[in-house]
């Protein structure tokens, strides 16, 4: 067909809880014109897709307009689906919100939310068809497998669902069983929310008390000067006395300092002990949780009064949820964004008593507001670049028998700058520097300073060129002779992993693989463009591509360090040569060997990352360990640990220190590991390990094994603390093994709190 691929756009959805971050863009005016691609795969394998079926729920901002449209499959081998927007879609000019929706024999499976964005046409006037509507209809009729907890089978009642009143919010609750009722409850816009985040835990319809309050057309309130608005929830079969419930409000504004409470009430007044106020968490959420319906109660309300006020109370949405903890799904969108906004007030933070690294370098520098937000204040970690000459690397433009003394007269390799004598500050320009051109297979022995120069970007990479030609067999591949290939093959331009499959047919139908056999490497990238050495791919190797081994500093910054054993791997000598790494707006990105992590530290005597990422690695991200009588002291601010380990092993995280050593962590994302996302332990089974989280977040960890799917897994002889801290997403939030202590305040889980037959962590 013209201009297929001109007109596709791809997803690929590889585990349930992907989250896809790309806005997806169409137009009104598109007539069969831009498709949607996606394709299924298990832990990034083929999956055959035969009898599943595959359909995009949509729904406009405000609620007024769904739809759900099939999918056709492109190639049920290669678990490829394709849909045209529909007119029914493209009619709604402006964001959308869409998921994914995955039905099978016996399952049905919805994907995280995603935005389409629907731009203005030519003005000629769409006209809303029934494409999206039937097709929803059909949808909900096809699924009449769902099973409830009592193993009966939930049926749609024939004429449940009136799909052109569902557009306008009639849905009929009395004619669809409870059982089913999460079927259609992300089309079902309860006033105030601009989504039912709970999935079916909000408690009925919504019967307010508003005034000198407006709602807009998107759902957010505002309340002015001496206004209110009140929720109010009326007791019923799904809300009764004696219930756990939890609420959130997130406010977006407050000039009048707004009254934010939860009330129970009985027939006459308020019960006993209400209204109370509701926490300020952060990022604008007010929240109160297990909190217990008392016996008298016969409504409950969340109330934003600005009586007896002056100013204006701005409410974006406003949760009320029947559990003893809210879900974070209602807030990780605000908190996956790590906090770096001045705070509110400045209180200077103080350590917990019994933890023993006090002296350490951001004494004095960690600020709080109190309530749970951190920031690091007056800390320049470029004070660690070690002082010396510097030399220039320009990889495109540089030639090794310049001066090496300016970026005109630069060098083409690192290695040449590595190699003068007087060398300790090596300044990079932009580019790719494959094995060829860095240190590769060098251990470094003196203080070294690598920093890509500012606004360029700089990838340093264990990667080996290979020329590819055009196959003459298959109409999409390119080929290239090789004598082997690791585990990974990166497209540099997309930002992402080829998919692997099995055999050089699979990737002539499968945009964005490959395959290596016979001493041959096929590949296909997702947009069909040909391969360019040192443009437009990395591949995997194995080899050390940053090693250093005595008692220098090492200083990174602003280099995507990708590939080898380890992308950086860092130790001391047995004479007692301790060395001290720091890193700032760098990536570390895979480690080839199932030996070894991606940032892999041992005996180092300081470590601090600011701003690092370290991800798709065999085993750890970050990784601290005790070495020839050398513990470990590390220090990670606004860092990400991210998709690291590996099924065989089984136990990796995203960041963990060992064997006595001591660890503060600020405002990190850990997240995706096969494994705890933070881990941290005593290994050698006589050194009492500390580990200091304020403001951390952990999610989304999977194993086969549930409980070492842990987000914050505190073992034996480890002392964890944990402040302001979120969990969410992996099968258990907190482990406490052993002898190991856990201590948590201002933190917020969903799920199960903590791993069963344990001694409960403590509050402090």
């Amino acid at each position: 067909m013209v201009l297929e691929r001109f007109r596709q756009e791809d997803l690929q959805w590889d585990v349930a809880n992907k989250t896809f971050y790309k806005k997806q863009i169409a137009n009104t005016s598109d007539q069969r014109g831009r498709s949607l691609q996606v394709q299924i795969l298990e832990n990034g394998s083929l999956v055959d897709v035969s009898g599943l079926s595959l359909s995009l729920s949509w729904q406009t901002k405000d609620k007024k307009h769904v739809g759900l449209d099939e999918f056709s499959v492109s190639s049920a081998e290669a678990g490829i689906f394709k849909i045209y927007y529909t007119t029914g879609m493209l009619s709604n000019m402006g964001e959308l919100d869409a998921n994914l929706v995955l039905i099978g024999q016996d399952f049905r499976l919805v994907s995280r939310t995603f935005e389409i964005e629907v731009e203005s046409g030519i003005n000629e006037g769409a006209i809303q068809s029934s494409d999206s509507f039937s097709t929803l209809q059909n949808a909900l009729n096809k699924v009449v497998r769902i099973i409830d907890g009592t193993e009966n089978v939930a049926v749609l009642e024939n004429g449940s669902v009136d799909t052109m009143a569902l557009a306008d919010f009639a849905v009929t609750p009395p004619k669809i069983s409870e059982s089913t009722w999460s079927i259609i409850n992300s089309q079902y816009a309860l006033k105030g929310l601009d989504s039912d985040p709970t999935q079916g835990n909000i408690l009925s319809l919504t019967n307010e008390s508003v005034s000198n309050a407006v709602m807009e057309a998107n759902g957010v309130i505002t309340v002015s000067s001496g206004g209110f608005y009140f929720f109010r929830e009326l007791m019923n079969d799904n809300l009764k006395v004696g219930d756990t419930i939890s609420v959130a409000v997130k406010i977006i504004k407050d000039t009048a300092n707004a009254n934010i409470e939860l009330e129970f009430r009985n027939s006459k007044q308020a019960t006993d002990g209400y209204p109370k106020p509701l926490i300020n968490a952060q990022n604008g959420w007010y929240i109160l949780e297990n909190i217990t319906i008392p016996h008298d109660a016969t409504d409950a309300r969340i109330r934003i009064d600005n009586r007896r006020k002056t100013g204006e109370t701005v409410i974006e949405k406003y949760v009320m949820q029947k559990s003893n903890v809210l879900r974070a799904e209602i807030i990780k969108d605000d908190i996956k964004e790590l906090p770096k906004s001045k705070l509110k007030r400045q209180i200077k933070y103080r350590y917990p008593a019994k933890f023993k690294w006090k002296d350490n370098p951001l004494k004095d520098k960690i600020f709080t507001d109190g309530e749970g937000d951190f920031e690091v204040i007056g800390f320049d970690i470029e004070e660690y670049i070690p002082e010396g000459i510097a030399y220039y690397v320009d990889i495109n433009n540089g030639d090794d028998s310049n001066s090496g003394k300016s970026l005109l007269q630069a060098f083409k390799t690192v290695g040449k700058a590595y190699s003068q004598p007087d060398a300790t500050v090596i300044y990079l320009a932009e580019g790719i520097y494959d094995r060829a051109n860095t240190l590769f297979g060098t251990t470094i022995t003196k203080d070294l300073a690598l920093i890509g120069l500012p606004g360029h970007d700089v990838i340093y990479s264990a990667s080996s060129n290979s020329i590819f030609t055009k196959s003459t067999e298959f109409e999409y591949v390119y080929q290239a002779t090789r004598g082997s290939i690791g585990s990974w093959v990166y497209d540099i331009k997309n930002k992402a992993d080829l998919v692997k499959v099995n055999s050089p047919e699979v990737v002539n139908n499968t945009p964005g693989s490959y395959y290596f056999g016979d001493g041959t490497l096929y590949l296909r990238f997702v947009d069909d463009r040909v391969p360019q050495p040192d443009k437009s791919y990395l591949l995997s190797a194995s080899g050390d591509i940053f090693k250093a081994q005595g008692g220098m500093d090492i200083y990174l910054q602003n280099v995507q360090f990708i590939g080898g054993n380890s992308p950086i791997h860092v130790q001391n000598t047995p004479d007692g040569l301790r060395p001290r790494v720091f890193g700032k707006d760098c990536t570390f990105r895979y480690s080839e060997s199932t030996n070894n992590d991606v940032v892999m530290l041992q005996g180092t005597a300081l470590s601090i990352f600011e701003n690092c990422k370290a991800g798709k690695g065999q085993k750890d991200g970050f990784n601290y360990h005790w070495r020839n009588g050398t513990i470990p002291n590390a220090i990670e601010i606004n860092c990400e640990g991210f998709d690291n380990g590996n099924p065989e092993d089984g136990n990796d995280q995203g960041s963990t220190i060992h064997d006595g050593g001591n660890v503060i962590r600020i405002n990190g994302a850990y997240y995706g590991s096969d494994g705890a996302n933070i881990a941290d332990d005593s290994s050698s089974g006589t050194k009492d390990t500390h580990s200091l989280n304020l403001g951390c977040t952990g999610f989304e960890a999977h194993n086969e094994t549930p409980t070492r799917a842990v987000n914050f897994d505190c073992y034996p002889l480890v002392t964890m603390w944990l402040d302001g801290c979120t969990g969410f997403g992996s099968p258990y939030n907190l482990s406490q093994r052993g002898s190991g202590k856990l201590y948590v305040r201002n933190s917020h889980f969903d799920g199960v709190y903590q791993l069963e037959e344990q001694e409960p962590a403590t509050i402090y």
